[in-house]
């Protein structure tokens, strides 16, 4: 699909060279705007020369406030805000030199989401989950078994918040479901696509993860909506689920893995266990909004996208990845011996 240009605009991006950000900077360069990336320069990209560095690190935010300045930018474009901190400092950086404020948050910020890990006990809310649906209460998601100080702070709610709560900034939020694709270093379909390409007859799972459904997102769709936001005024002041239309089962997931790759083993469900804490919340999100306001659809098919991210994972394995197929061999014993029974 051949991307429509728009007016130029100057946007300083705050990150933009590793995962979505890389292709939300390749996107705004292709559609004719000026570009300056801040951040700490540790990844080399393959970008146009024309495209200005600006090496610092966020937590310094407010002292490159007049150097940001002097870029004249029309949209400040955040994306990788963690929390409170990061956000005021943002807010307080931009005061004064920029009218727009774009922010990258998360579809974690919903209750259903606290619902899904136990953080949040309560029956499971309606899904797909509008940009009105129900927040958590509860606060910081990953504070207790998070590894970094980072991710101990980790709150979007507190970023939503103080992005669009600004008396003279208009800001714009993003919630963003799980991303896949060329440059995901969390390698989201590596523990399926692992075992089919080493030719492994099953894939077993138990059946609450067999029916869950949850939302996905190609990166270079991802980041066509990031652009969308950016460009557009109507998204002043407003909040935007990002999502594909396609909703399925993690079963059917494996299943379009398995299409793609030629992989004909079988998945297996075996029982869940019947005192699982957690209820059976899905976590599919609603983006009418996005596609009826700023007029955003998919630049790529699934197939396409599938694609993509396949050739990409099998190029950028490391060894460590490597699974270790004994529990999965015990399952199936376990599910032989059930059935026989």
């Amino acid at each position: 699909m051949k991307v429509k240009k728009s007016k130029s605009m100057n946007i300083l991006i705050i990150g933009g060279t590793k995962f979505i950000g890389y292709f939300v900077t390749r996107q705004l360069v292709e559609r004719g705007h000026s570009v300056f990336l801040f951040n700490r320069g540790n990844n080399h990209t393959d970008f146009p020369e024309n495209i200005i560095h600006i090496k610092g690190d966020r937590k310094d935010l407010l002292s490159f406030k007049r150097k940001f300045d002097s870029i004249q930018a029309d949209v400040i474009v955040d994306m990788i805000p963690i929390g409170d901190e990061d956000s005021n400092n943002l807010m307080k950086t931009a005061s004064g030199i920029v009218g727009r404020v774009v922010a990258i948050s998360s579809c974690d910020v919903y209750r259903a989401y606290g619902r899904l890990t136990g953080l949040e006990p309560g029956p499971p809310d309606v899904t797909p989950l509008t940009e009105l649906s129900p927040l958590r209460d509860k606060l910081f998601p990953f504070r207790y078994h998070a590894k970094s100080n980072g991710m101990k702070r980790y709150e979007k709610i507190l970023v939503e918040r103080n992005v669009l709560n600004h008396d003279s900034i208009k800001g714009t939020i993003l919630r963003l479901p799980m991303v896949y694709g060329p440059k995901d270093y969390q390698f989201r379909f590596h523990q399926y696509l692992q075992r089919m390409d080493d030719n492994r007859k099953f894939i077993i799972i138990d059946g609450r993860t067999a029916g869950w459904k949850t939302t996905r997102i190609y990166v270079e769709d991802a980041a066509h909506a990031i652009v969308l936001a950016i460009e557009n005024k109507n998204a002043e002041g407003e909040i935007f689920n990002v999502a594909e239309t396609s909703i399925f089962t993690e079963k059917e997931f494996i299943q379009r893995i398995a299409h793609i790759v030629g992989w004909t083993g079988e998945v297996i469900i075996y029982p869940a266990k019947s005192d699982d804490e957690f209820p059976q919340q899905d976590l599919v999100i609603d983006s009418t909004k996005i596609r009826n306001l700023l007029k955003y659809e998919s630049l790529t098919t699934e197939e396409e996208a599938y694609n993509r991210t396949i050739n990409w994972e099998r190029a950028n394995r490391v060894k460590e990845m490597k699974l270790n197929y004994n529990f999965d061999d015990d399952l199936f014993k376990e599910y032989i011996h059930s059935h026989r029974n």
